[in-house]
């Protein structure tokens, strides 16, 4: 194998066979070249028929590398990237496959960009407002874009000479350990959203994912994390309220599912009342369940 590692895919898992398993073979289906890439799984999970496959993967590719790991929750994700060798650092969730050609698309992307570097999330077709290449200039344009996009780690990508100079004490959140890379680095000239679909998520069962407070994460936590950056000048105000805002949509989906709804999952979802009014008062929740009602009434229509 070359010193010369384009890309690395970071796979934290805590072990999920039927998940993760889906994911390599959509890696390797592609046959892309071993030395250009690597996949990376750190597993926090107890699973013994999961370590045994893992094996049976790195005995086939020289690429995969398995660690074992004791990170707790979400700081796996950290785990993972501090093995990586590759000149681009690229999240991958334990639950999303790759569609063909995206891994030669990821590959690609950090060959011909390994000189600029530019700051990179990759919104995987995810944001219908955006173009399929998106370039900022200044940090508060790339959040603003990025909206609360932000809070999903899937997106998210790092150079490895910018994750060396990243200070993780200070910023790493024990919820959104991934923000500590997206939003470390505030001196490039070149922000990018790229928004081409590279994966598609696998059909799972919402009783087996994360077992966190939800509306504690996404309606407290996050907003917290985007509030910061406003206290420390990185964003201005008016971007702090569109995310602010945007993300109200969000967190009015999942109160639709999961209180209004009652739909099974495994998260837990105590004290979402006293959550949601931390940021948000009652008549911005009313108010945000119809504009994700009327969004939703209105995809359906154009699905048709």
């Amino acid at each position: 194998m070359t010193s010369t590692i384009f890309l690395s895919l970071c796979i934290p898992t805590n072990g999920v066979t039927e998940w993760v398993v889906p994911v390599l073979d959509s890696i390797y289906r592609e046959q892309i070249a071993e030395e250009l890439f690597e996949v990376v799984v750190t597993d926090n999970g107890e699973n013994k028929e999961f370590f045994w496959k893992m094996k049976e993967y790195s005995d086939l590719h020289q690429n995969l590398i398995y660690k074992k790991t004791t990170a707790i929750g979400f700081e796996n994700q950290i785990e993972a990237f501090k093995i990586a060798k590759g000149q681009l650092i690229k999240f991958v969730n334990h639950r999303m496959q790759f569609v063909p050609g995206g891994l030669k698309y990821l590959v690609e992307y950090a060959e011909k960009n390994r000189e600029k570097k530019p700051i990179t999330y990759f919104m995987n077709g995810e944001n219908k407002k955006l173009k399929q290449y998106n370039m900022y200039s200044s940090f508060d344009e790339y959040i603003r874009a990025m909206s609360y996009w932000s809070s999903w780690s899937a997106g998210t990508a790092v150079w490895k000479e910018d994750f060396e100079n990243i200070d993780l004490s200070i910023r790493c959140n024990s919820l959104f350990p991934h923000t500590a890379l997206i939003f470390s680095n505030r001196k490039s000239e070149l922000y990018v959203i790229d928004n081409q679909i590279i994966m598609k998520d696998l059909l799972t069962d919402e009783t087996k994912k994360g077992k966190y407070n939800l509306f504690y994460a996404f309606a407290v936590e996050y907003v917290s994390i985007i509030l910061q950056l406003y206290r420390e000048k990185s964003i201005s105000i008016g971007t702090f309220l569109n995310v602010k805002k945007d993300n109200l949509e969000f967190i009015s989906g999942l109160y639709w599912r999961y209180i209004i709804r009652k739909k099974a999952c495994s998260y837990d979802l105590s004290g979402y009342k006293e959550a949601i009014e931390v940021y948000y008062n009652k008549s911005e929740l009313d108010m945000g369940l119809v504009k994700w009602w009327v969004k939703r009434v209105k995809n359906k229509i154009a699905h048709k």
